[in-house]
């Protein structure tokens, strides 16, 4: 077999010629390609070239081209991808070259760059977290021109988020006119034509036309300014007539109504005071004329004159020259009421008032009195609640009553600041009347208000709880807290040194209330056993207990009333109008020692009429149960609980022992 009827590869042409997908026509030249020799795969050794006879027995190639046609043809074996010959390709160029699809790649499979060191000029400014007024360090900063400040950067605002302009109102005339589509008759709308009246068809009313309307009717020419209409021609019409009449029908409405209004408001207030005054005793058939009639007055003077010397002979153990009476009694209170009462054009006249208990006062040898406000009127006028300011002639009644000592130590002693306290100070000292409370130094603080009657020597001192106002440091004056306890008790030892008896008002515990606190318990204990002898209480308005009370170091019984209660006042409650006076017997023995052995409690009752008129100051054996029922408490009361005798005796038992009540009896 020649050579050229295998291929490259030992393979007959045949097979070559079954890969070639083009036939070569019969008269194509020979053409002689240099093909570049394949490696023959390791599993091609078992293709063996026949040699020999088998060899001659082929036919020869008769074909142009060297491929014999007869040569049989040989099934190709399979080939892996491994074993096939690769294809040389053909070079491409960029553009020709299809684009290769990648794969998505994770950024965990990602391969990381590797960055390239920035320096600190290139490198991004990062933001910091925005720090406080007070972590952020204050910076001096050099003062940038408008010039050198720079520009802000405006975010785009879109349109939605940009605010409305408000756009100039037009007017009427500016307003550019819309023109109107020409309309054909046929798109018109139709108007509905009145149908034509007939004799017997009944007569519409019309809408009554405007002024303008009808005056173009009439042929009247108007003119408009502004929202004022005038006319050149004006007549007086129905029209107008009627609107004045209703104008005026308005005015009466309103007027009829507030006249309504007010009688309703009326009616309900007497509804309203008729139910709260249900249940409520009738008038009595006394009447003030009565009273007030000349006859009347006399006859009612000389009773009580009677009763008086009556309960005073018979009430009291007979008092002998080792023995004297200490009296002292509650707050005296002057409202606005009481000097408006008192006036008499010229000045006032406060006597009056304590004219029925005054021979129960004389009858004291020593009596004390809690002068509650300050008699300054030579700074101002005079006032009544919160700040008072008395007229001195109320202490010119207190001193014509019977009362030796007057007590200025309590919570409206600065009502007039400092000044009127000093002021009333200077007005006692005038009168001769020894006065407790406020001191004007030292010295005089320890100077003690000593009065000597009987041979019996009797110190009077005064504490305080407290005051509305504070006493400024720049004065000299002092005043007594009992939140010193030890200036308190150095005090009533050494009163008690110069003196046989030692006497304490003490201005304590709580406002409005029969009910004694145990701060006043204790300091009430106290005292007495530092060596006071008798404590009038005062401050409640409202009288409390009476007790005794034992002191520790000798065990002698003391006299302690928490609270007197109200002297004399104008107040609207009926248990701030119950007081009394407390009558104290001290005897000195024939040892020479001194103390109280008997007591009695006499009650009184401050009475008005009406809103506070009338205002009187009457014992209770001078009381009745007609004058109870014409006290105005029934009247101004904020409880509206009228007074009655029985309530009278019912407050007395609850406070005061039976064997003091209304007279003279042996302190056990």
């Amino acid at each position: 077999m020649d050579k050229r009827e295998l291929n490259q590869n030992g393979l007959a042409d045949e097979t070559v010629r079954e890969k070639s997908p083009v036939s070569l026509p019969d008269e194509a030249p020979k053409i002689q390609k240099k093909r570049r020799p394949k490696k023959r795969p390791s599993q091609s050794a078992d293709i063996s070239v026949p040699k020999g006879d088998a060899a001659d027995k082929r036919e020869p190639v008769t074909s142009e081209t060297g491929i014999s046609e007869s040569a049989p043809k040989k099934k190709k074996r399979p080939v892996s991808a491994e074993e096939a010959p690769k294809k040389k390709r053909k070079p491409v160029s960029a553009e020709e070259a299809p684009k290769k699809r990648r794969r998505p790649v994770s950024a965990e499979d990602a391969p990381k760059k590797r960055r390239r060191p920035v320096s600190a000029e290139e490198a991004p400014q990062k933001k910091k977290r925005p720090e406080s007024a007070e972590d952020t360090p204050q910076k001096k900063t050099r003062p940038v021109s408008a010039e050198e400040a720079p520009k802000k950067r405006r975010r785009p605002v879109s349109a939605e988020d940009a605010p409305q302009k408000k756009k100039r109102p037009v007017s009427a005339e500016d307003a550019p006119k819309k023109r109107r589509r020409p309309v054909s008759a046929e798109e018109a709308p139709k108007k509905r034509r009145r149908p034509e009246r007939t004799e017997g068809a009944p007569q519409k009313r019309r809408r009554p036309e405007s002024i303008e309307g009808t005056a173009r009717k009439r042929g009247i020419a108007t003119e408009r300014s502004g929202s004022v209409r005038t006319r050149q021609k004006k007549k007086r019409t129905y029209i107008d007539v009627l609107k004045d009449l209703v104008v005026d029908t308005s005015i009466i409405a309103i007027l009829i109504k507030a006249v309504f209004c007010l009688i309703l408001f009326l009616i309900v207030l007497f509804v309203a005071r008729g139910i709260r005054n249900k249940g409520k005793a009738p008038k009595p058939e006394v009447t003030e004329s009565s009273i007030a009639d000349e006859s009347g007055l006399a006859a009612a003077q000389t009773e009580l004159q009677q009763k008086t010397e009556a309960f005073l002979d018979g009430g009291a153990q007979a008092v002998d020259d080792n023995s004297i009476t200490i009296l002292g009694v509650g707050d005296n209170l002057a409202h606005e009421q009481v000097f408006l009462t008192a006036s008499t054009g010229s000045g006032y006249d406060f006597r009056p008032f304590y004219k029925n208990i005054k021979p129960f006062i004389s009858s004291a040898d020593l009596a004390t009195v809690n002068q509650e406000t300050p008699l300054a009127t030579a700074l101002g006028s005079a006032s009544g609640y919160p700040h008072f300011n008395t007229p001195t002639e109320m202490g010119d009644a207190l001193i014509d009553a019977g009362f030796d000592v007057a007590n200025m130590g309590n919570n409206h002693m600065f009502d007039m600041g400092v000044d009127g306290a000093y002021v009333t100070r200077e007005y006692w000292d005038e009168k001769n009347i020894p006065c407790t409370g406020f001191y004007y130094g030292y010295d005089d603080l320890f100077d003690f208000r000593i009065i000597e009657k009987n041979g019996i020597k009797v110190a009077f001192l005064s504490f305080v709880e407290m005051t509305n106002d504070e006493l400024p440091s720049d004065y000299s004056a002092i005043v007594v807290y009992m939140n010193d306890p030890d200036l308190v008790r150095s005090m009533i030892e050494e009163a008690r040194e110069k003196a046989d008896v030692v006497v304490v008002h003490a201005h304590w515990g709580d406002e409005n209330t029969d009910e004694t606190n145990d701060y006043v318990y204790n300091e009430a204990q106290k005292l007495v056993d530092w060596g006071a002898d008798i404590v009038f209480g005062n401050h409640s308005h409202v009288l409390q207990d009476l007790v005794t009370l034992t002191r520790e170091s000798d065990g002698q019984k003391c006299p302690v009333i928490y609270s007197l209660g109200n002297f004399f006042s104008a107040q609207k409650v009926r248990d701030q109008l119950v007081s009394g006076m407390l009558n104290v017997q001290v005897t000195k023995d024939a040892s020479g020692k001194v103390k109280p052995t008997a007591m009695g409690f006499l009650p009184i009752v401050t009475h008005y009429t009406g809103d506070r008129e009338n205002l009187a100051l009457y014992p209770l054996n001078m009381y009745s149960d007609e004058l109870a029922l014409m006290h105005g408490t029934a009247t101004v009361s904020t409880d509206g609980l009228p007074m009655s005798m029985d309530y009278i005796e019912s407050l007395l038992e609850k406070h005061i022992p039976a064997q003091y009540l209304g007279r003279m009896g042996p302190i056990e």
